[in-house]
């Protein structure tokens, strides 16, 4: 019995020493000096970026050495991009179980099977997804954090922050992810059931994350949910918990049922308080196991495997739904497979505020355990998700996988009509067409209006009619059409140039009209591709645009300094040029200062202290508010200084809330924009 209280007392001081520490206790309470090893699983199916996920696992580890992956690779023949890189140097550190891509049953198979034959005697368990990066030094930070949770049986869970690829990014070459760098606290939370989900073929609870105000003083708060994304814990949990080898081809209702499992076993969930690491939304760069999900029997195996879900969550209603297609019953899974019988079913719905039954989901459920005033404004994050969901709608591969669009065509046959050809019809849209007769009607209009010559004026309205012309013949797929508009633009823009010179005019309305050329030949440079000339053009845009809002007392210097950012947007997100919007940040912190101080001009105000660090999670979205020219100029300039993806560029955003007059910065559109971005982790101390 001694003995024992002092195996427990040594383990306990181990856990309060903290990962870093050389000192470990065996499990027959030896002191040891062997350093803890890491198992980790990675399910892939013709996932490219498996391979920088291993990469990044090893190189990103402090002590690789005690790192063991275990790599189930579901491929097909011609996957040859997913085994590019030389990872030689980890090989003997690399487990691996092939099975071709068409014989693949879906996750939970896959991370099954990884755990019956990959998984050895290591003393950690590290579960990820195949598009993965770690932080630096991961191993260290996550037993540090698994060592700060107060329980004996702890489990780390999170989705983990969000890297994107390039556009031109090409599996083999250097790692060019491209990770957030806004690091704050997030825990999990309750969504929606999949009824509730247009489309959706299960009941089961979604979940997602929220961001947090707080990290909680280091201590990880308990997490209500699980997910599959990021698992960490003693490699005891699979022997408690194993994967469930019979859930062919699920998807929604493993991570859920997952949760329970655990609870009820006795592990005790958990949020990190740091980033641990980064995952990759899109699934545009590889294919989706639902493309090979296509035969009478798969389909049944999938009704069959949400029937056993449903019976372990009590979920009975939806249960006897599915039974009924099948023509036969689903029954809960049993041991292992099954709850635990540490704590009851009943306690997890108490716990995380959901009742299965009845698809009640309770305010403490959606926040997560979560005091609201420590969350963004729940709006916030409802509109952010919407944006997120119309994304995959304008871009299916984002949602469906790489070549397997019509997987979400079938799901969403209304929402992606128009983007295959609004409707089956092909062509244009009635919207494209009628705006298309409105920009040539006007332009035979003004045409006719001028036979004698156009004035400068005149001109440039016909220049900008041009633009708009090409923009619309683009969109409506008359690529020569288009090319003809823009260079009759940009002819435009020259003979406006040279009218410009001989005009006798104040200093202010010549920087107007010179602004406005500069406008145009951008414009219509942009329209014919040729960015490298735009770029320059524009950029000098924005420097005569800094200098008018200084100059001018009305709204048309706003409005043009507008058009100028506007065409900023354009031109470098075509190009996906981070790096050159960083380059714009000069000129841009000189048109915010002086936007703040023309608008202070004219109130005849001092400089506007910083707000207060209060942010109330407002119910609804703000919709009153001083809705003006210069509330949007400022949204386009936070947008863009935003997307530099840089601290520069985060601090140049951060002025327009701080340094404006409260009556700019008070618009609905500024306020609403600070509640979307505080939901993705950014100004979260700044008034909404």
């Amino acid at each position: 019995l001694l003995l024992r209280i002092l195996a427990w007392f040594l383990r306990c001081r181990a856990r309060r020493l903290g990962a870093s520490s050389r000192i470990w206790v065996a499990d027959d309470g030896k002191m040891t000096t062997h350093r803890p090893t890491i198992f980790v699983s990675i399910a892939s199916y013709r996932d490219s970026q498996c391979q920088y996920t291993l990469h990044s696992l090893f190189t990103q580890a402090t002590y690789p050495e005690r790192v063991v992956a275990g790599v189930c690779h579901q491929v097909a023949p011609e996957d040859k991009e997913c085994f590019l890189l030389d990872l030689d140097r980890w090989a003997p550190q690399i487990r691996t179980y092939f099975i071709r891509h068409d014989e693949a049953k879906g996750p939970c198979f896959a991370r099954a099977l990884i755990q019956q034959e990959l998984l050895k005697d290591e003393d950690y368990y590290l579960q990820l997804d195949s598009h993965f990066r770690l932080v630096d030094g991961w191993d260290e930070l996550l037993l540090a954090e698994l060592a700060a949770c107060p329980s004996a049986r702890p489990v780390l869970t999170t989705l983990a922050a969000a890297y994107e690829l390039p556009r031109g990014h090409r599996p083999g070459g250097p790692d060019d992810a491209m990770l957030n760098r806004r690091e704050c606290m997030a825990v999990l939370c309750a969504d929606k059931f999949g009824d509730q989900c247009p489309g959706q073929d299960d009941a089961f609870l979604r979940i997602k994350s929220r961001v947090c105000r707080t990290s909680f003083g280091g201590m990880p708060p308990p997490a209500l949910f699980w997910t599959a994304r990021f698992h960490f814990s003693s490699a005891q949990v699979v022997r408690e918990c194993p994967y469930d080898p019979f859930l062919d081809y699920v998807f929604f209702g493993e991570e859920i049922s997952m949760a329970a499992r655990l609870f009820t076993s006795g592990w005790d969930l958990f949020n990190p308080t740091r980033t641990v690491g980064y995952h990759l939304q899109s699934r545009s760069h590889r294919p989706f196991y639902t493309e090979v999900q296509t035969s009478e029997l798969s389909i049944r195996r999938h009704r069959y495997a949400k029937g056993r879900l449903y019976r372990l969550l009590g979920d009975n209603r939806n249960a006897i739904a599915v039974e009924a297609g099948l023509g036969g019953s689903a029954v809960a899974p049993s041991a292992p497979y099954g709850l635990g019988v540490q704590r009851t079913m009943a306690m997890y719905e108490a716990f995380c505020g959901v009742t299965f039954l009845d698809h009640i989901i309770t305010d403490h459920g959606r926040r997560g355990g979560v005091a609201k005033e420590l969350l963004a404004p729940t709006w916030a994050e409802e509109a952010r998700s919407e944006l997120q969901s119309a994304r995959c709608l304008v871009s299916p591969e984002d949602w469906a996988g790489r070549g397997n669009a019509e997987a979400l065509h079938r799901q969403f046959p209304e929402a992606t009509s128009v983007e295959r050809g609004g409707g089956g019809g092909g062509g244009p849209s009635a919207e494209v067409m009628q705006a298309l007769n409105a920009v040539r009607l006007r332009e035979a209009e003004l045409r006719a209006a001028t036979t004698g010559g156009m004035s400068l004026e005149q001109v440039l309205e016909y220049g900008r009619l041009c633009v708009r012309l090409g923009e619309l013949s683009s969109q409506a797929g008359d690529a020569h059409a288009a090319t003809e508009a823009f260079a009759e633009a940009l002819s435009a823009a020259a003979r406006g140039a040279a009218e410009e010179e001989a005009l006798a005019a104040s200093a202010q309305d010549q920087a107007r009209r010179r602004l406005s050329l500069i406008l145009l030949q951008g414009g219509a440079l942009a329209g014919l591709q040729h960015f490298p000339q735009a770029k320059a053009v524009v950029e000098e845009a924005l420097v005569v645009a800094g200098e008018l809002v200084l100059v001018l007392d009305d709204d048309v210097s706003e409005v043009l300094a507008l058009e100028v950012l506007a065409l900023l947007h354009r031109v470098y997100e075509q190009t996906d040029d981070r790096v050159g919007v960083e380059g714009l940040l000069p000129g841009l912190r000189v048109l915010l200062t002086n936007v703040a101080m023309h608008a202070e001009r004219l109130q005849g105000r001092s400089p506007t202290p910083p707000s207060p660090p209060s942010a109330p999670d407002l119910q609804e979205p703000p919709t009153e508010g001083p809705e003006t020219v210069t509330a949007r100029l400022l949204d386009a300039l936070l947008l863009l200084a935003l997307a530099t993806g840089t601290d520069a560029g985060d601090t140049l955003g951060r002025r327009v809330f701080t340094d404006c007059p409260v009556e700019l910065r008070g618009s609905a559109r500024l306020r609403r924009q600070l509640g979307m971005l505080q939901a993705g982790g950014l100004f979260l101390d700044l008034v909404v």
